[in-house]
C-alpha cells in the first residue's frame, strides 16, 4: 500500500514499515517477508507495552532498531480544533512482529 511519513527498517529477511500515511489514512506496522512475500499489518495497541488507552500517531515520527527492539520517537500531529499532541517513546520486542528464524 503505498504512503508517506513513515519509516522503514530491514531486519533478518523482513521489510518493517512503521506507520506513515496512506491513501485511506494512517497506518500501522507491516512487516513485509522478503523471501515469500507475505505481509503482515499490525496495529501498535496490540503490542506488549503499548497501552490500550495510548494514543499514538505514526506519522512525523523516527524509529530505530537497537538489541532486538523497535523504538519509536516522536511523531503526533496537529489540529487547529482539538490542539497538538506529541507521542511518548514506544518501544517494541522484534520478537512480536518477527519470527526467529
Amino acid at each position: 500500500e503505498p504512503r508517506f511519513g513513515h519509516t522503514a527498517h530491514i531486519i533478518r529477511n523482513h521489510l518493517v514499515l512503521v506507520g506513515g500515511v496512506g491513501p485511506y489514512g494512517p497506518l500501522g506496522l507491516d512487516v513485509v517477508n522478503l523471501i515469500s512475500g507475505e505481509v503482515m499489518k499490525y496495529s501498535l495497541p496490540s503490542f506488549d507495552g503499548v497501552k490500550e488507552s495510548d494514543l499514538v500517531m505514526l506519522h512525523n515520527h523516527t524509529s530505530f532498531v537497537k538489541d532486538e527492539s523497535l523504538i519509536i520517537i516522536g511523531g503526533g500531529g496537529n489540529c487547529f480544533s482539538f490542539g497538538t499532541h506529541i507521542n511518548s517513546a514506544v518501544t517494541i520486542r522484534t520478537k512480536t512482529f518477527i519470527p526467529l528464524d
